[in-house]
C-alpha cells in the first residue's frame, strides 16, 4: 500500500504550503500517483477529513512525466460549499494510472483539513 498527502493540517487563513492564508482557490503541491511507478493499480482511493470546513476540493490528475498547466484534468470532487460548517470524513475512488495528482482548493470559507490522501495497492504481476 502506498499513500501521497496531497493536503495536511491545513486551517483557514493560515499559510501552509501553497496556500497563502487568504486565496479562495490554490492548487496543492503534485504528489506521485499510481501510475509514477510500474506495477500498481488502476485504483486510488481519495480520503479527506475536515473540520468545521466550507469549501471545494477538485482531485486533479495528469499522465505527463512533467506536468505542464494545461495538462491536468478533474477527476473528481468533494463539494462541501453549503452554508453549514462540516466536520467528517469521506472518500471516493480514480480509476487511472496517473502520473501525478494534485487538489485543487476553491472556495475555502472556513474550516480545517486535517488530510487529504491518494491510497493505492501495490501489485507486481511478472
Amino acid at each position: 500500500m502506498a499513500t501521497t498527502i496531497l493536503l495536511q493540517n491545513l486551517q483557514n487563513g493560515v499559510p501552509n504550503g501553497n496556500y497563502d492564508g487568504s486565496s479562495l482557490a490554490f492548487y496543492s503541491e503534485a504528489g506521485k500517483g499510481n501510475g509514477y511507478y510500474q506495477g500498481y493499480e488502476a485504483v486510488q482511493t481519495i480520503e479527506m477529513r475536515v473540520e468545521n470546513f466550507q469549501g471545494t476540493v477538485f482531485i486533479q490528475g495528469t499522465l505527463d512525466s512533467i506536468p505542464l498547466a494545461s495538462a491536468w484534468v478533474d477527476l473528481g470532487s468533494i463539494d462541501l460549499n453549503d452554508s453549514t460548517l462540516n466536520t467528517l470524513t469521506t472518500s471516493f475512488l480514480i480509476f487511472g494510472e496517473y502520473t501525478w495528482i494534485r487538489a485543487h482548493m476553491v472556495d475555502f470559507q472556513a474550516g480545517k483539513v486535517d488530510y487529504l490522501t491518494s491510497t493505492y495497492e501495490v501489485r507486481f504481476d511478472y
